[in-house]
Order: structure tokens, then sequence, then C-alpha cells
């Protein structure tokens, strides 16, 4: 039965023998890891020897393709609708009646010899399964100001926190600081979601003025060259601009800088230019990419990176921090 799992019952179900398999993150792959491996479970009538046990810091599911739209939503759908109800979906409803059980806990650290998961409660857990699915976090590439001064697009309240600051330009739209440009939204990155998002703000808020910038000198590297001229034209068409070749060095107050000198002044900043592993599995001893996301094979088993390093339980990798 699904149930909001406390620490007093998984030190009895430790007890009597039953062998855990715990999923870090409740996102895209850590619910899709859950549900096809409880359903495998019942079916083979392993669900007695069995438990599936699902951590995440938040007590609902964001469904991260519509975080623009949450961070656009005017302001008679939020009255109706309301926010949350966009993008977001609550945990203890989604696992209702699956033989999952679902932790709210922020995970700080991973002993992989010891088995064992520390929260930042204080709590800990074991496990002879492990699938990471702690998903990805936003990169700022170390850049001198980025972090300080961007809005990042990555999590519900980032989409929340930046409406309020573009509802907040529109509506001093006159009374700027100086040396600052009227109403300009400055967006970072133009990947899919930069490119979303430039075209529902210019949609929302035609009277602000929108700029994309990329460091390439096209938007939506990797796709088709036909579909990057048509999605060009059509961000042209509706009034936003469009900057590539512009590789950010650094960002200040109202300012971005290039490496070859040029500036771009903002009163919003956006950052959708990148993202990266989250941070405290770099101390792991799992086998990882430049950009830090966990090296599978075709099972989505773990590597490490001393062959040497011996361990217990089954360690697994899904979603964005992997590869």
């Amino acid at each position: 039965m699904n149930h909001l799992y406390n620490y007093k019952e998984l030190e009895i179900e430790a007890q009597i023998m039953k062998k855990r398999i715990l999923i870090l993150g409740a996102g895209f792959g850590g619910l899709r890891a859950a549900f096809s491996l409880s359903k495998r479970l019942k079916k083979e009538g392993l669900d007695e020897k069995l438990e599936v046990v699902v951590v995440d810091k938040s007590d609902y599911h964001t469904y991260t393709p519509l975080l623009y739209e949450v961070a656009t939503t005017p302001e008679n759908i939020v009255k109706n609708c309301g926010l949350r109800g966009l993008a977001t979906h609550n945990l203890k409803e989604v696992f209702k009646g699956k033989e999952i059980n679902f932790i709210v806990g922020e995970v700080v650290k991973i002993d992989l010899q010891l088995n064992r998961v520390f929260l930042k409660s204080g709590h800990e857990i074991s496990f002879d399964f492990l699938v990471i699915g702690l998903g990805a976090e936003t990169n700022f590439f170390d850049l001198p100001g980025v972090k300080k001064w961007a809005l990042p697009l990555k999590t519900y309240n980032d989409a929340v926190n930046l409406r309020a600051r573009l509802v907040k330009l529109d509506n001093s739209f006159g009374a700027h600081k100086e040396n600052f440009s009227r109403g300009k939204v400055v967006v970072c990155g133009g990947g899919p979601t930069g490119v979303e998002l430039v075209a529902e703000i210019k949609n929302w808020l035609p009277n602000l003025d929108v700029l994309l910038v990329d460091a390439a000198n096209f938007i939506l590297r990797g796709f088709n060259e036909k579909i990057v001229g048509t999605v060009t034209k059509r961000l042209v068409k509706l009034g936003v601009k469009v900057q590539s070749d512009f590789l950010i060095s650094e960002a200040g107050y109202g300012k971005i800088a290039a490496s070859d000198g040029r500036e771009v002044l903002y009163d919003v900043l956006i950052w959708t230019a990148g993202i990266r592993a989250t941070l405290f599995l770099e101390e792991s001893p799992l086998k990882k990419d430049p950009v830090g996301r966990i090296e599978t094979g075709r099972g989505m088993d773990c590597y490490f990176e001393n062959n040497d390093f011996k361990v217990s339980a089954r360690i697994y990798a899904v979603g964005d921090l992997s590869c």
C-alpha cells in the first residue's frame, strides 16, 4: 500500500530482510523506473521479497517541459486555474494504488560502500539496489556574476519567481534605473527552452524588448537546418531580437559582456544556457563524463573510476545526470 513512508517503518522492513530498491529522484527517469519495477515485481511474484522506495526533495513531480508556460501565464489564467497545476503533480496522488513507497527528503550524500543514503534531515536509508535519478541543475559555467544576476528556469519555483519579475517589469515600464534599457529582457541560451521562452514572453508582454543571445552562430544547435531557419524567422516576426555568436564572459548589474568586448544592457536576465549533474556527486567514485554526468552501460548500470572499487549493491543511473 502506498503511503508517505516514515523512518521507523524503514527499519522494520530492514529487520524482516525485505530487499530494497531505492530510487533517488521523482523526475521522468525516477518515476518510469519506479512504475516499471513495481509492475514487474508484482507480475513475477517478487513483491514480497523486494520493495520499491522513492525519495525526492519535493512532494510533487515537476513536468519541466511546461515551466516556460508557468513563467509566462497571463493573470486571467492564473486567477482561474492557478500556476501549480500547470506543471506539477502531487506525488502522493501519482503513487496512489501503486506498490511504491515515497519519502520526502533531500539527498546530501551517497555512501556506496555502506549502502546508505544520507538526507539533509539527518536520516539515513539503506539499499540493496540503487537507482540515481536526481536530475540536473543549472550550469552557470563559473562565469563571473552570472549566478548572481541571472534567473534560472529549472524548477517550479524558478518559473514562479521569473513570472513575478516579468510582471513587475511590465508594470513599471517607464520607471527604469539609469543605464538600463527600457523594459529589456535578455535570455541567454538558444536551445529549445530559451526559444520557447522568448516567444511566449513576447506573445504575453508585447511591449517588452526581448533579446535571445547564444554563443553559437545560430540557435537550436543540433536541429535540422530547415527547422532552425523556420524558427528564426518566426521569432523575428514576433518581434524577438536574436543575437548569435555572443560568448558571454561575465554579467553585472544591468549588463552582460561578451568575450570580444561587446556589451548588452538588460532589466531582466534569464539563463537557459546549460545544465550539469548534481554537485555532490562530483566526489563519488562513479565514472563521469566531462560535465559530470554518470556514465552507464546499456542496462543503465554504473561504472567506477577505479576498477578495484567494490560494492555489494547494484548501482544504476537514469535521466539527465546519466550518459
